[in-house]
């Protein structure tokens, strides 16, 4: 099973199907021309904590292989930067879902579409749930005011 925001993160079309008339779509999927490195920088440094990357380290010493260039993985000390498998396949849905948002938004047209500042968020952000409702909230409001479409 697949979630459907993985096959149709913008489902304008199934809205379009159910019979809307008037469609507000709010793509939350970041655009890369606006993603901010310094903060997915930020976001990726502590992937692993000082702890986790002991353990794993004492765990390969006693496996008695050649560690090193894993070892130099976890310590940020990689000649190549080889991304993690994690980062390599988060942006590898990120990629799919925002080209898969681009051409719903171009074949569907919505009446409205408000692309919130969500590129400081993550998957997993859930404790920043306030942040977000905020941004989404001010997203419309600019929107709205921006286009007359409600009077101050």
């Amino acid at each position: 099973m697949v979630d459907g925001g993985l096959s149709n993160p913008l489902p304008i079309n199934i809205v379009r199907k159910m019979g809307a008339d008037f469609i507000i779509a709010v793509n939350v999927i970041p655009s890369f021309d606006n993603i901010n490195s310094t903060i997915l920088q930020e976001n990726n440094k502590q992937l692993l904590t000082t702890e986790m990357k002991t353990i794993m380290m004492k765990k390969l010493e006693w496996l008695n292989i050649d560690y090193n260039w894993i070892k130099k993985i976890f310590t940020g000390k990689n000649k190549y930067n080889v991304p993690s498998l994690k980062k390599v396949f988060n942006q590898s849905v990120n990629i799919s879902q925002r080209k898969l948002s681009q051409y719903s938004i171009e074949l569907y047209k919505p009446d409205i579409l408000i692309e919130p500042p969500v590129n400081s968020i993550s998957l997993f952000d859930f404790y920043k749930a306030e942040e977000i409702i905020d941004i989404g909230y001010n997203s419309i409001k600019k929107y709205f005011y921006e286009n007359s479409l409600v009077k101050e």
